[in-house]
């Protein structure tokens, strides 16, 4: 278990280096790796969100749309459902859909009113 989760916590930190030099496919490989070790660990969350953003990054926004999708239910306490959910937002509004980032500003709102994204999601509407 130990190992997994060493293991989970190295991939991690690969991926951000990854991503920071830019070349966010293989950020993403190392972070899908990571939740492969430990799907459940101490910093799956925010593994999760650097995986939807590297697979944004490197051109595949309907993999991380997928990806933010499974995050309320993987994470439902985590402190970063706001950033889950307004991400989801703006890869919606990206896609030119309307209407499903109109439904993902106002769930922002509604399910995070305090949360420093609750601004941006008003703007997005």
């Amino acid at each position: 278990m130990k190992d997994a989760s060493l293991r989970a916590e190295a991939r991690h930190l690969l991926g951000i280096s990854r991503q920071a030099k830019g070349d966010a496919k293989r950020a993403a490989v190392e972070f899908a790796a990571s939740l492969k070790d430990a799907p459940s660990g101490k910093q799956a969350d925010e593994t999760t969100l650097a995986l939807a953003e590297s697979l944004r990054l490197a051109g595949d926004s309907a993999a991380a749309q997928a990806v933010l999708a499974r995050f309320a239910e993987s994470f439902p306490k985590s402190a970063l459902g706001d950033t889950a959910q307004y991400r989801i937002a703006e890869l919606a509004f990206a896609a030119g859909n309307a209407e499903a980032a109109e439904a993902a500003y106002r769930r922002v709102l509604d399910d995070f009113p305090k949360s420093r994204l609750a601004a941006h999601a008003q703007y997005g509407l």
